[in-house]
């Protein structure tokens, strides 16, 4: 009996190890190639249970065994790390043993401030990103549609494993949809359509080419001929093209037609235009201008610039949840809002060849109040105490007090030590009321302690000419805003906080786009129209890839050139 039992163990886990090996065959093979598991049969006999089953066994350790220690390596595969010392030995023959700025490719030691061209060393290249729309994204279908090539491939798998038979057998369904790569509902909707329409001639894809209303187009050239002030929003668009207003928003969005913001800008004279173009080639490298002329850094250079800053806006603009209140806001009358006017300096910031920052390049910002005693009594002070007032008029007796006493020793103090000796320029507007650039008081303060800072004014009519009115100015004023100053005092405050927390990194991407307003005053010949260039600066600096001195086309620089001696 003890015989029997054996045999019959044997018996069993011989069917046992030839199932498992016909799974693990099955598997390995593709979805067409498959056979049904229900037709894989057992051992021929039951004398050779015992052979069957040893070799079945060893077969079974060599697959896992196989499985356990991967595929094998292929020759120079792995990827050797570079030594620790790769950059910086790199950095160090660039620089040729010198210290203070990078000598790598694009090094000109005719240039100004040439140490800090540019503030890495190396380039990051990284893939171009792919551009991705949204509204595509948001219109896409997301029903995948197969082709009558795929779902015929899916039936042929569900006979080779089903049969002829009417039903799926279990399982069958479930592994010809993760084999086929698609659900279950659609081999279901295959093998229905197969039975019903009398075999494999009966699956096709039924869609249809072009489904749908048709799309309306927009009329560009009816577009264009109504009057640019009578299609000022949508609903004068829609008007004019007697379309509806969801057809134009999807134009819109498609990028057929553009919503513009249309500045009001100063006007120039043929004088000023050739000032314009005077100012941005003065500003160009001269050792660059045979070959690929080049901008200066700007790096000895301090803009001066006012600016009225407002206690609070007219209309906010914010966003609440359905239990809050708007915040009350008041004042005694709108078009008499508390103002202080402040003075503004800020010159670019500096790196060193690490891109860690030296020199943030904010020299100050100070407002033009006086403390005075109040003249009567009122709740809020008594008669007598001292109060912060808004200076009745700035002249240029107050101009040259404020440089004299604020701004200069700012310089003094802030400035990079390595570029004590040199000159500095403070630029300004042609405001009346700004000091003379022969200010025989400034120049004797300005010489104090040896050094060397000299007033220039910018060419007239042209706020892109200083990056205070370029950008800085509107980026400080929406951090002032955020913080809802409500007395002078706070105004004075909230405004310093923004200046602390201002970026020096976005300080320096506005001295990069106020070179690029100078290309495009020379490629316009001193016209202020043109669009403001987008350069992705903040993309450029991630990647570290930022530079720090843009260059212009030699032709535009030539045709200026002639431009000017006309």
């Amino acid at each position: 009996m003890a015989a029997a039992f054996l045999h019959f163990v044997l018996v069993m886990a011989a069917a046992f190890l030839h199932s498992v090996l016909q799974v693990e065959d099955h598997c390995r093979r593709s979805p067409l190639e498959r056979l049904p598991l229900h037709r894989c049969r057992a051992p021929a006999s039951e004398g050779d249970a015992a052979s069957v089953c040893r070799a079945h066994l060893d077969l079974l350790l060599q697959i896992r065994q196989a499985r356990r220690t991967g595929p094998p390596r292929r020759a120079g595969a792995a990827v050797q790390a570079p030594p620790e010392g790769h950059r910086s030995s790199e950095f160090a023959a660039s620089t040729n043993g010198r210290e203070g700025g990078w000598r790598g490719a694009g090094y000109n030691p005719n240039f100004e401030n040439a140490d800090e061209y540019p503030p890495r060393p190396e380039h990051v290249q990284a893939p171009s990103a792919k551009e991705i729309d949204l509204n595509a994204l948001a219109n896409k279908n997301k029903r995948e549609q197969y082709t009558v090539e795929d779902k015929r491939n899916i039936y042929a798998m569900l006979l080779a494993r089903n049969g002829e038979h009417g039903r799926l057998k279990k399982g069958v369904l479930d592994s010809g949809a993760r084999d086929g790569n698609c659900s279950r509902r659609c081999v279901s909707r295959i093998w229905k359509e197969s039975k019903l329409g009398g075999g494999v001639n009966s699956i096709k894809n039924n869609l249809k080419l072009k489904t749908g209303r048709k799309k309306m187009s927009l009329d560009i050239e009816a577009l264009e001929a109504i009057p640019p002030g009578e299609r000022t929003t949508i609903r004068q668009v829609v008007a004019g093209l007697h379309m509806s207003k969801s057809t134009v928003h999807r134009r819109l969005k498609e990028k057929v037609m553009r919503r513009v913001s249309n500045e009001l800008k100063p006007s120039l004279t043929e004088a000023n235009k050739k000032a314009r173009v005077a100012y941005c080639l003065e500003n160009l490298e001269p050792s660059s201008l045979e070959d690929n002329p080049t901008f200066k850094g700007s790096f000895n250079k301090v803009h001066l610039d006012e600016k009225i800053f407002y206690r609070t806006r007219k209309t906010q603009k914010m966003y609440l949840s359905n239990r809050e209140e708007a915040p009350k806001r008041e004042c005694k009358h709108k078009n008499h809002i508390q103002q202080i006017m402040f003075l503004s300096a800020m010159a670019r910031p500096r790196y060193d060849s690490q891109g860690n920052c030296v020199f943030d390049g904010k020299i100050g910002v100070w407002a033009f109040v006086d403390w005075v005693q109040a003249q009567k009594k009122s709740a809020n002070r008594g008669r007598g105490e001292w109060e912060l007032k808004p200076s009745t008029s700035v002249d240029r007796n107050k101009s040259r007090e404020y440089i004299v006493q604020y701004v200069l020793p700012a310089i003094k103090e802030k400035w990079p030590e390595s570029d004590r000796w040199n000159t500095v320029y403070i630029q300004q507007d042609n405001a009346r009321t700004h000091v003379l650039a022969n200010d025989p008081i400034f120049a004797m303060e300005a010489a104090k302690g040896g050094w060397d800072i000299r007033i220039v004014n910018q060419p007239p009519n042209s706020p892109d000419c200083n990056i205070l009115d370029l950008g800085w100015f509107a980026s400080i004023q929406s951090m002032f805003h955020r913080k809802m100053p409500k007395t002078l005092p706070e105004i004075v405050q909230k405004v310093n906080e923004s200046l602390a927390q201002y970026s020096h990194r976005k300080l320096n991407r506005i001295w990069l786009s106020h070179q690029a307003c100078m290309r495009e005053i020379i490629k316009n010949k001193g016209s202020i129209h043109y669009d403001t260039p987008h350069m992705k600066k903040k993309t450029l600096e991630r990647l570290g890839l930022l530079p720090v001195r843009l260059t212009v086309d030699k032709v535009y620089v030539d045709a200026a050139i002639e431009y000017l001696s006309v």
